[in-house]
Order: C-alpha cells, then structure tokens, then sequence
C-alpha cells in the first residue's frame, strides 16, 4: 500500500487537485449522508476512494449533503479496498 499519510486530514480540494496533477481522475463523488462523503477516483488499473468527514459537522442534519454545501476534509483513503488508516495503525 501506498503512504497516503500526506493527504489525511487535509481539505478535499487541496487534495483533488494534487492527485489530479499525478493522473487521478474521478470516477465519482457520492453525496454524504448525515457528514460523510466518499469520492472514487481512478487512475490506469489502480483504484482509491477518499473517505471525507465534515470539517464543522451539524449532528442534528440527517439528510444527504450535497458536496459544494460543506466544506470537507479527508478520514481516509482506500486503495483497492484496504484502509490506510488501519495499514498505518498496524504497521
């Protein structure tokens, strides 16, 4: 797995924008429920999914958010199905 250590806890647009520079392209962006929100991108065969939190989460909203309304930081990032935060835990 790579070191996606750089690119936790950082905004997701930050983030977007140094991946797309390395190749990364979005495959989607699915609208979070209550303060999640997962974006999946692609780049030749590998596959990463950024897993992003709220960064001023409002508990009481239950319903779906719409990417552009909130601004979003990044919890966790996936490579092909395997969690960094816990690799980076473990290691």
């Amino acid at each position: 797995m790579k070191d996606w250590s750089n690119y936790i806890e950082r905004e997701v647009a930050e983030v977007l924008t140094e991946l797309s520079d390395l190749g990364y392209q979005v495959e989607s962006d699915e609208p979070s429920i209550s303060t999640f929100r997962n974006i999946k991108l692609r780049k030749g065969d590998e596959t990463i999914e950024l897993v992003c939190s709220q960064m001023e989460p409002d508990v009481s909203e239950q319903e779906n958010i719409a990417p552009e309304d909130e601004d979003w930081w990044i919890e966790d990032i996936y490579e092909n199905g395997e969690s960094f935060a816990e690799y980076a835990d473990n290691a």
